[in-house]
């Protein structure tokens, strides 16, 4: 039996990518203390338990569900006998790239063409557009799903540090979410449509009191239940409003019209279309906007939007980037 290193665990890959791969899976989880002896002591036994597993059970294959890891950047440094396949979880844009360092990246399966650009700067060894895991997950439960229950779906942004700085105008992120907000309020003041909030945090959290004392008489506010209820809602949804979701930009590539608000912040966004984005937050252009992609059809968003979602994720990879991933882990393993 081949033996692999699963670093960072994801439920939805041991249950629909590696349940039934006839591999041995050594899981490893990177943990963060507050306290300074502990994290590095952390740190070391992590590093130790890796080269054992290594050296002892002559391990050829390490699969990182994190991105971003600095961990296993040096991990690929030290070890250039062992192959490291890294997959992308969530989009990247410009404004990160300037503060994230350069990664090593390994086998770097990414969901398409534009995140591949804007990942340039890494070492990467081999890139494979795969497109996401767990949209297509979601696609393949779910193949024929378009209740279309609500108008419009919000979907929210709000971390638990970004909601502590609320004040904070200074930070991009921040400053254009309560921009878009507020002509979202103001929208919703003038049209009687239906919308759903779709909530990150799993509990009545400090995101949940920021809905409700905002848009709490306005809508339903959906608290996150699992992995794909987001997902589900943008599809049961005419159109799909937020700032720069990776989410979004899934259902973007499969052709669910979604309206992005990055304004001028330009590098916060992955498409320049503009029947779709917003770089202007002025209401009176954040009105025009929606009211068009309401009333526009499907097949008008895509004869618009089509290329733009083809480099978001490639069309062949929205209903199998986890089965892709299953072949890709069996070649390298």
């Amino acid at each position: 039996m081949k033996k692999i290193i699963l670093f960072d665990k994801n439920p939805l890959y041991d249950k629909y990518i590696l349940n039934d791969s006839n591999l041995k899976i050594y899981f490893i989880q990177e943990k963060t203390y507050s306290n300074y002896f502990i994290n590095k002591f952390s740190r070391i036994v992590l590093y130790l338990k890796f080269f054992f597993l290594i050296k002892i059970f002559n391990i050829k294959l390490v699969v990182c569900t994190i991105y971003n890891s600095v961990f296993i950047s040096k991990m690929i440094n030290l070890l250039p006998g062992i192959k490291f396949l890294v997959i992308q979880h969530y989009t990247t844009f410009e404004y990160e790239q300037k503060k994230l360092k350069k990664l090593n990246l390994g086998i770097f399966c990414c969901f398409g063409e534009t995140q591949k650009k804007i990942n340039k700067k890494h070492n990467v060894q081999k890139y494979e557009l795969i497109g996401s895991p767990t949209y297509s997950i979601f696609k393949s439960l779910n193949p024929n799903l378009h209740k279309r229950k609500f108008k419009l779906c919000y979907v929210s942004q709000w971390t638990p540090d970004s909601i502590k700085n609320l004040k904070d105008l200074n930070e991009p992120k921040i400053y254009n979410l309560l921009k878009l907000e507020k002509n979202l309020k103001k929208y919703l003041l003038k049209y009687d449509h239906s919308i759903v909030f779709a909530l990150r945090e799993e509990k009545k959290s400090n995101e949940f009191e920021y809905f409700r004392s905002n848009f709490g008489d306005r809508g339903l506010i959906n608290i996150r239940n699992n992995y794909f209820d987001t997902y589900e809602l943008m599809n049961n949804s005419d159109v799909t409003i937020t700032g720069w979701s990776t989410c979004a930009y899934e259902a973007f590539a499969d052709n669910n019209k979604v309206m992005f608000n990055p304004y001028n912040s330009t590098d916060l966004q992955l498409v320049h279309n503009e029947t779709c984005v917003i770089n202007n937050d002025s209401f009176d252009f954040f009105e025009k906007k929606l009211n068009n992609l309401l009333q526009m059809t499907e097949d008008q968003f895509y004869k618009e939007t089509y290329l733009d979602q083809k480099k978001t994720i490639d069309k062949n990879c929205l209903q199998n980037a986890h089965l892709k991933i299953k072949q890709i882990i069996q070649l390298y393993s």
